[in-house]
């Protein structure tokens, strides 16, 4: 799981001719003002040291994850797949006709 928090959270970018970088995994996903998750994930991951941060996963009504002050990222396939595995696909459905 480590690893899956770390790609989604990463930032990735390219550099172009004139050396400019710009971040090709960067999402606008709730940063409007009145956009709220209707589906939301939630990941509490800690270390030997008793450190905790809080992973944010958006699902609904636009895809995300946040882990601290980052900002969004657009989170993989993978990382989806696995919160899906453990927490179940049905349950973030049923979130989704609630709203």
């Amino acid at each position: 799981m480590r690893s899956l928090l770390n790609v989604s959270t990463a930032v990735d970018t390219v550099t172009d001719r004139g050396g400019t970088e710009s971040v090709t995994n960067a999402t606008d996903c709730g940063l409007g003002r009145f956009t709220r998750p209707a589906a939301l994930d939630v990941v509490w991951v800690g270390d030997t040291t008793g450190a905790v941060a809080e992973v944010r996963v958006w699902r609904a009504p636009c895809r995300a994850v946040y882990a601290g002050s980052t900002g969004g990222r657009i989170p993989t396939a993978e990382l989806l797949s696995r919160l899906d595995a453990w927490l179940g696909r049905r349950e973030t459905s049923r979130a989704l006709r609630r709203t």
